[in-house]
């Protein structure tokens, strides 16, 4: 639907709607909805009445100045915080608004003599945090203002000496999985520790050799898994190695492995916490939660309750889902806590699924966390299924709904990052070639496309965006392809959708990112012992994700906007795996450049790509390279430019007296899936 200044002025003004609401009907993003309306001056009610509501600015000041925060009385005031700031600096002029620095925190925090103290004691920030009852990011902040050293190797919020660390993974032959669960990280953090150290990382087999041995061994493999019904990641991590290589072995040796119904049976299976035993209906029920226990005891007295059994399996096509409970032969109901049945996030995208297994199966499912209600999917629940099949009866409703419902950048749940994160750390662990571009890294790219909100709005000149495909004059081409995956017997959802988009209709591309593991190996070459990076052109991320636990200072700078927000929510989703960062909007084609000791950017390469949220007509690489050449004023710059853009880069690094120091080839695939090539990434030194 077009968006006109008759329709928004109805819909916001009249109707009182949010621009979200007027973006679902009119297939227009927030960003896009939010200009318009500042272009033709249209307000919406919610935030004229924010405007105009008054404040009680006398009484916000006193309790100010009594230390509230800005924020808490900003929160209870339903305002900004920007807002009350203003009007305390027009009421009271005199006002001195408190920094991060003066901000109420135990005294130990601000005692530069304190803190070293601790470091002496070899305390990690988690141990101190502990005693200190506050964050552990509050601790780690505190060493970083007060400039107060830890431990020339401790770059993380733990502590490990290099001779500790080397005695538990070479001597006593641990896995970076047992060692990480001994200070509570991923394992990945681990591998990053060993890079640092040089301490070399093993390879498969090389490793923990007697219980490979028993790896090798088709009778104890077959009791672990046949006998015992371990899972193969259970074995895997006693082992310390891969799930994929226990895999290998079953297969090897013929030993049959359980089915998905085998499976979900054992992970949905009740009886893991205790038993229950109803007098009223005399039988035995075993509980996995204390909810659930809760719920058994609650039947016992409900006189409504004439039955209560464990029900049958239900299924559709290949999705299993095992009930709690069957009351009076009739009603499913399942025992979920409210985070799990009301909160969005992955617990509830579950949830959702059995709701429409169910569903399928002409059953009704009611949710008991206290009390009963029945389950009302949203439109979120809907687009961000794993399977539309669950949901719709063909592909041509499931079309009309998403036409309807319009383009919404997919996001992914905390425990997907957290695997894009744990296979970053694989590929850097794995002695691949990591200037290739072309590992398969596709959950580490998933991480900075799931915080770009603007990624599959940006796209290559010349041809269409991702997200223009739910647009009029596309939406036949989104049906094309949607029908195309509706026929696979894979799921179908919007995560293969837009991924398909960009493979199957030539006339629609989504732009390239940097991949972070390039610019890891990057930093590990020119700054082995740490330092300050600067980044002009810091685009999707990959290069802030590249410092994952690196004794690396990040600065970054971008002319959009999108991309600053992106990356500060990328940084706040790493926490203390990255080090210090910066960010600003700017242009760095004629803005000044911080001090640093490397500057790593790949600038845009004029307007071959088209970023949402700027004119990329407009975007120019030569200003941008004249200008890092001219006021960077460390010591080592690298690039990485277009081979066409080589010399005119070399020449432009000379005329500034930078020389060449050394050519490194990334490997790429060419534009569109043409052959692999490489694009060069220049180190100059002064």
């Amino acid at each position: 639907m077009d968006l006109t200044k008759e329709l928004l002025e109805q819909l916001v003004v009249q109707e009182h709607r949010s621009f979200s609401d007027v973006g679902k009907i009119t297939g227009k993003n927030v960003g896009q909805i939010s200009n318009f309306a500042k272009r033709h001056k249209i307000i919406s009610s919610h935030l004229s009445s924010i405007t105009e509501k008054p404040l009680p600015i006398e009484e916000i000041f006193k309790r100010y100045e009594d230390g509230e925060s800005i924020h808490a009385l900003a929160k209870e005031h339903s305002s900004p915080p920007a807002r009350i700031k203003r009007q305390l600096k027009k009421k009271f002029p005199e006002i001195i608004f408190r920094t991060m620095d003066e901000a109420k925190r135990p005294p130990d925090l601000n005692d530069p003599v304190k803190l070293a103290e601790y470091a002496q004691k070899d305390m990690t920030c988690r141990q101190i945090a502990e005693q200190l009852d506050v964050k552990e990011l509050t601790v780690l902040a505190a060493y970083r203002r007060l400039n107060v050293s830890r431990h020339v190797n401790d770059v993380e919020s733990f502590y490990v000496s290099k001779e500790e660390l080397h005695n538990l993974y070479w001597d006593k032959k641990l896995s970076s999985v047992e060692i990480g669960e001994m200070f509570g990280v991923v394992a990945s953090v681990i591998i990053g520790k060993l890079h640092k150290f040089g301490i070399a990382v093993r390879g498969f087999g090389g490793c923990r050799e007697s219980k490979f041995e028993k790896l090798g061994e088709r009778d104890w493999l077959w009791e672990e898994y046949v006998d015992k019904k371990r899972s193969m990641g259970s074995i895997a991590k006693e082992i310390g190695t891969m799930l994929g290589n226990v895999s290998h072995f079953l297969h090897k040796y013929q030993i049959p492995i359980r089915s998905k119904e085998e499976v979900c049976a054992a992970l949905t299976g009740h009886g893991q916490v205790g038993t229950f035993e109803s007098k009223k209906l005399g039988a035995k029920f075993e509980y996995d939660s204390l909810l659930e226990l809760a719920f058994l005891e609650r039947a016992e007295t409900d006189s409504t309750i004439t039955s209560l059994s464990r029900p049958s399996s239900l299924s559709w096509g290949n999705v299993l889902y095992y009930p709690d409970f069957l009351i009076n032969e009739s009603d499913l109901v399942e025992v979920k806590s409210k985070s799990e049945s009301q909160i969005p996030g992955p617990n509830r995208r579950r949830l959702m699924k059995q709701y429409w297994v169910a569903k399928r199966n002409q059953k009704i499912i009611k949710i008991w966390n206290g009390s009963y209600y029945d389950l009302k999917e949203t439109d979120e629940d809907v687009y961000l299924c794993q399977n539309w099949k669950l949901v719709f009866d063909d592909v041509q409703t499931c079309g009309d709904w998403l036409i309807k419902y319009g383009f919404h950048h997919p996001t992914y749940s905390r425990s997907k990052l957290l695997k894009g994160l744990d296979r970053f750390g694989e590929i850097l662990s794995s002695g691949e070639d990591l200037l290739n571009a072309n590992i398969s890294g596709v959950n580490v790219v998933d991480v900075l496309r799931h915080f770009n909100e603007h990624y599959f709005s940006s796209t290559h000149e010349g041809y269409n965006s991702i997200s223009t495909a739910w647009e009029v004059g596309n939406q036949k081409i989104l049906r094309w392809v949607l029908d195309r995956l509706w026929q696979q017997d894979d799921d179908v959802n919007v995560y293969r959708l837009v991924a398909l988009i960009g493979k199957m209709a030539k006339d629609f591309s989504p732009v390239s990112i940097f991949k972070p593991w390039v610019a890891s190996f990057i930093y590990e070459r020119l700054l082995p012992n740490g330092g300050t990076v600067v980044d002009p052109c810091m685009g999707w991320g990959g290069r802030l994700l590249g410092c994952l636990d690196r004794d690396v200072r990040y600065y970054g700078l971008d002319l959009n906007s999108h991309a600053v927000r992106a990356n500060e929510g990328l940084r706040k989703f790493l926490g203390i795996r990255v080090g210090e960062t910066t960010f600003s909007t700017a242009d760095s084609s004629t803005c000044d450049l911080p001090d640093g000791d490397l500057l790593f950017t790949s600038p845009p390469y004029d307007s071959t790509e088209w970023y949402f949220g700027i004119d990329s007509a407009k975007t120019k690489t030569k200003p941008i390279l004249d200008n890092i050449f001219k006021k960077f004023r460390g010591k080592i710059i690298a690039l990485n430019v277009p081979k066409r853009q080589q010399d005119e880069t070399l020449g432009m690094a000379a005329t500034h007296s930078w020389r060449l120091s050394e050519e490194l080839q990334m490997k790429t695939s060419s534009f569109m899936g043409r052959e692999k090539t490489y694009e060069p990434i220049l180190i100059f030194r002064k």
